[in-house]
């Protein structure tokens, strides 16, 4: 039995679904001989494992209804319930590979299926099963429309697993409650998308990254969605680079429905590239895959025959052809294989030679298709973009509940931003700042991301209140979300001016910190400056805490945080950057006037200095009039 057990697990371990199933056949004959029933079940379920991830439902299913069946018979409880776990991936699975019209019977099927798995695991007093159960039970809620109870259910699985978090990493199952933190928090912001709560969608995002990352998951549950994303931002080459490495990653294990979904976003994101050919060659691959996982399954034949479970007269009609079968297994399988490359060779010579042929017509043709659906494209990712930045920012009411006498200069270089500005209560006051992070656009938008939920955890989370001490703690964040703090390679991090104001003894005292970016405050036609600390937020050789400065304001001042895009910016007769006395003369010019007035002539002295050269940084100035 231990022989057989080794055999299991390292049979499933290896790359790819056709190497999982050698070995679970092998551990199948090896099965019969120990005459141990679970052992024997355990095999039939890894075998219909190892077809499941191949795409081939039909003979998953025939697998797991004989495990099912040995189970039951043996009233083996522990197994019985990772049999219709499996069960339910395989119809939830198959849901994936039909038109929406003809999803419900698959997602009703794998309900039933993770239930009865949820109920054996309560009673067995498994949690970390019973909250996987749960969350598979919350994603099919969502699918099937009912997203109140799929919230409920998904931020209640996510509460414990975050609860039972263990101290120690080390603990066997640390590693499997942060899996259920990441399947959780990814399947929540699913829904928050849905809702079009992008704020809370992005939140959740954020912590399902963060804990795929600490299991070593780079592409963690959003890699297919991350290259989607890049498609709809209009980062094709990243797009391109990311549905490769799923896809190849897709092949190498023999994941069929990866590679359709793969495949979709490499002809989509080719084809915006303008590099037809490849574009093509990815678009009969996706339209191949799906026909093949179709005529793969005829999986409600299959499922009814499960339901009405009729095993012992299917096990008596095919006892003698199994005893026939699994001698001829190994052989089948390295022939089929065989043929399978002979089979590919043969379609690739056809696929060129007729490609020669039509070349001309079928780029014709394709550009016409793709001109109307990227016009489509570039809309949607325009709107989309916008839709996340204005998630990230505060909205205007807290705008004008907190700062009423203040403006807001955002200029992004692109579509998304690498500065942003926040705004948030402290517990004796409250706090504002802004930010310029590593990068602009894309990457940038995504560390702003990570700068914004740190800020808010150091405020709210660990209730911080003052200015060097807040900046510290999102140091402390930020080194180990990027997981910094033992790989001094990755420098990405963020300059950042923050104030934080409060009232003591009936005196308004502003705290400052910075890293990097001064301040300026105007006031009686005098300007002073407040000086950053010399050194980022993000990994830093010898990094020092960072410095907290005090001053009484006496009213009628004016506090201005900003990035450096504005400073830096070109134009002008001689093509130079304007620079920051420039920029401290033209603040102290405007100082009669209103706030949305100066932000006005800061926008069109901008406009005027740039002239016909591109902006080459993103611009963010925040000014705030304290009375």
């Amino acid at each position: 039995r231990a022989k057989l057990n080794n055999q299991i697990s390292e049979g499933m371990q290896l790359f790819g679904a056709d190497s999982s199933l050698v070995y679970a056949f092998s551990a199948l004959e090896f099965a019969r001989k120990c005459k141990n029933p679970n052992t024997i079940g355990m095999a039939y379920l890894n075998i219909a494992t190892a077809y499941d991830l191949a795409g081939n439902y039909t003979k998953a299913l025939k697998n797991a209804i004989d495990a099912r069946k040995i189970f039951e018979a043996n009233n083996s409880k522990q197994f019985l319930a990772l049999c219709f776990h499996r069960l339910g991936q395989i119809s939830y699975h198959q849901s994936e590979t039909v038109e929406d019209e003809n999803k419900t019977g698959f997602y009703n099927d794998a309900l039933k299926f993770y239930n009865k798995a949820l109920q054996i695991e309560i009673s067995l007093g498994n949690q970390i099963e019973t909250i996987n159960n749960s969350i598979e039970i919350g994603r099919v809620k969502f699918d099937i429309g009912d997203p109140v109870s799929a919230l409920v259910i998904l931020k209640e699985a996510l509460k414990t697993s975050e609860k039972n978090l263990s101290a120690d990493k080390s603990d066997s199952d640390y590693a499997s409650y942060i899996h259920n933190v990441a399947k959780a928090s990814y399947n929540i912001s699913l829904i928050y998308i849905a809702q079009d709560s992008l704020k809370s969608a992005i939140n959740y995002l954020a912590k399902a990254v963060a804990a795929d990352s600490i299991l070593g998951n780079k592409e963690g549950l959003a890699g297919i969605r991350m290259a989607e994303m890049y498609l709809l931002t209009g980062d094709n080459n990243l797009a391109i680079k990311l549905a490769h490495q799923n896809y190849d990653t897709a092949l190498v294990y023999g994941y069929k429905l990866r590679q359709k979904q793969a495949s979709e976003v490499l002809f989509r994101a080719l084809a915006a590239n303008g590099n037809f050919d490849d574009a093509y060659k990815y678009l009969l691959i996706s339209k191949t895959l799906g026909e093949n996982l179709r005529n793969e399954e005829h999986t409600k034949e299959i499922t009814s025959l499960e339901l009405n479970y009729e095993f012992e007269k299917i096990e008596k009609q095919k006892e003698e052809q199994r005893k026939e079968e699994n001698a001829r297994t190994n052989k089948i399988m390295y022939l089929g294989l065989a043929l399978l490359v002979i089979v590919i060779f043969i379609a690739l010579i056809g696929y060129r030679n007729n490609k020669l042929k039509q070349k001309n017509n079928l780029k014709l043709q394709l550009a016409h298709d793709l001109i109307e659906e990227k016009n489509a494209d570039i809309m949607g990712s325009i709107r989309y973009a916008k839709r996340i930045q204005e998630a990230i920012l505060p909205p205007s009411s807290v705008m004008n509940e907190i700062l009423p006498d203040s403006f807001i200069l955002y200029k992004p270089k692109e579509i998304v931003s690498g500065d942003f500005y926040w705004i948030d209560k402290t517990n004796d006051g409250f706090a504002f700042a802004v930010v310029d992070c590593t990068g602009h656009g894309v990457p940038g938008a995504f560390m702003s991301i990570i700068g914004n939920n740190a800020l808010h955890r150091t405020v709210h989370e660990f209730s911080l209140n003052i200015a060097g001490e807040i900046l510290d703690k999102m140091n402390d964040l930020v080194e180990e979300t990027l997981r910094q703090k033992n790989n001094t390679e990755i420098r990405d991090g963020m300059d950042i001016s923050l104030c934080v104001i409060k009232n003591e003894n009936g005196k308004k005292i502003l705290e400052y910190a910075g890293a990097n970016n001064p301040i300026y405050i105007i006031s009686d036609k005098e300007i002073r400056e407040l000086k950053a600390n010399k050194q980022p937020i993000g990994a830093y050789e010898n990094k020092k805490p960072f410095e907290t400065q005090r001053l009484e304001l006496k009213g009628n001042e004016t506090i201005y945080m900003f990035s450096d895009g504005y400073a830096d910016q070109f134009g002008g007769a001689k093509g130079k950057k304007f620079m920051y006395k420039p920029f401290k003369e033209l603040l102290l010019s405007f100082e009669n006037k209103n706030l949305s007035e100066q932000q006005e002539i800061l926008s069109t002295k901008m406009d005027e200095w740039r002239g016909s050269l591109d902006q080459i940084d993103d611009i963010c100035i925040m000014g705030i009039k304290v009375n």
